[in-house]
């Protein structure tokens, strides 16, 4: 839950091409809660008409099955177009092709945004995204912007920031990681976290013009360092805490807010290992029969701050604080930081008005200095018409590897059946821009 939440903010604050906002929302059916969630953009036909006044498209394309590394072999057959009317897909083979006979980054660019590409490979990396495209080749969109290049942008985020990477460790290991071993998984850099075999990968790091160190260095001043992450998550715990103790908090005949799998194989997490993992505590996971690690969230951005100034020849004096305090520890023990950081207080912005029947609490969001945008919470109250006949009042569910999602128009809801950061297996998040209820006997959830 927090970890999606962070990814979004970070990304948003980069600047990324079609990067997703989050927000939380508390789902309400017939006065019944059916939980806390994280509500996200959605990256469909419905996003690019109202985004770019493109809805006929043929050029946005969905790769969700794995080992999909941007050459035509591997991914022109494990990914989908969007467009179920027109599924076209000779100009995504047009790229694929041009992307395979590169030479050069100019090259590159010339079809394929290669700064927005980069940086979020850059990001992967920092954050340990296995479930994308530099480890499991996969949770991403392609689309090419009207009179414009192709772009690239990624979806799915609750295994980031040191989430459960073990699992990903299973599919590939780049040196000097060990599965069950957390205390090994900052240690690896890009060059060698990248899968050697992308060939768009192998042509940009290669190129003498390549800009990966002027990049990480945006990134590092701009959006990866514990003086702004320690800061944000403080102020998203801090927000969001009472939602998540209330839905970790067992009703009279102990049962949990929206636990409708109750044969599950997965572990609902408590209050308290929320409140852990999101500080310094590494916490054992469980998912479908495996065991696994979720790094404690402020222990991995430092330790992997840390690791990216030893290693790199880049500045880091925009955290100089922590690293004059910095002393790794065993992912079994928590850090003790010696340093007190004082900031100035941001400056939040409501919002505007509240839309009608939701009701909006607010927070800051980590959003570049130029903009202010406001980050909330909605409760989503509603009922079943009178006239529509239910079996139950709870709805339906697929069990499914990943997630479980209300869909609207142009809102997911998505619920996860793990979270490392929370102890809860859920996520949601939110698209702001329109939404449709469609009523129906019951609500089936729709995989991602």
């Amino acid at each position: 839950m927090m970890r999606s939440k962070l990814y979004c903010d970070i990304s948003n604050r980069l600047g990324f091409v079609n990067s997703a906002s989050a927000n939380y929302v508390k789902v309400i059916v017939n006065n019944e809660d059916l939980g806390f969630y994280v509500i996200m953009d959605s990256i469909k036909m419905t996003y690019v008409d109202i985004e770019y006044n493109d809805p006929d498209t043929t050029d946005l394309i969905q790769c969700k099955y794995i080992f999909a590394y941007l050459d035509y072999n591997s991914t022109y057959t494990n990914c989908l177009n969007e467009n179920e009317d027109n599924p076209d897909m000779t100009n995504f083979g047009v790229l694929l092709n041009t992307l395979d006979n590169a030479n050069s980054i100019s090259e590159i660019n010339e079809v394929f945004d290669v700064e927005n590409f980069l940086k979020n490979m850059i990001l992967e990396w920092l954050t340990a995204s296995w479930d994308h495209l530099t480890l499991m080749g996969h949770n991403y969109n392609l689309y090419k912007i009207p009179g414009g290049k192709w772009t690239y942008s990624v979806y799915d985020y609750d295994t980031t920031l040191g989430g459960e990477l073990g699992l990903g460790l299973f599919f590939r290991v780049p040196e000097p990681l060990y599965y069950d071993d957390p205390d090994t998984w900052f240690k690896v850099k890009f060059e060698d976290w990248i899968n050697n075999n992308q060939h768009i990968m192998q042509v940009i790091m290669n190129d003498e013009n390549n800009p990966f160190l002027e990049y990480l260095q945006e990134i590092i001043n701009n959006a990866f360092n514990p003086v702004l992450l320690f800061k944000r998550i403080d102020e998203i715990k801090e927000f969001i805490s009472p939602y998540v103790k209330e839905d970790r908090t067992p009703d009279e005949n102990g049962k949990l807010p929206g636990r409708i799998n109750e044969a599950s194989l997965n572990y609902d997490y408590s209050y308290e290992h929320f409140e852990g993992v999101t500080e310094f505590s590494t916490i054992q996971t469980h998912f479908n029969g495996l065991f696994g690690y979720s790094y404690g969230l402020k222990k991995w951005i430092l330790d992997k701050f840390v690791f990216v100034c030893e290693n790199y020849d880049i500045d880091c004096s925009v955290g100089q604080e922590y690293l004059n305090s910095y002393e790794f520890s065993s992912f079994r023990n928590n850090y003790e930081i010696t340093t007190e950081i004082v900031e100035e207080p941001v400056e939040t912005t409501a919002a505007s008005s509240e839309p009608t029947s939701i009701k909006i609490s607010e927070t800051n969001t980590i959003e570049p200095s130029t903009t202010t945008t406001t980050s909330f919470i909605t409760t989503l109250t509603t009922s079943i018409p009178s006239t529509v006949t239910t079996k139950t009042k709870k709805t339906k569910t697929t069990k499914t590897k990943k997630t479980k999602t209300t869909k609207t128009k142009k809102t997911k809801t998505t619920k996860t059946k793990k979270t490392k950061t929370t102890k809860t297996k859920k996520t949601k998040t939110t698209k702001t821009k329109t939404t449709k209820t469609t009523k129906t006997k019951t609500t089936k959830t729709k995989k991602n």
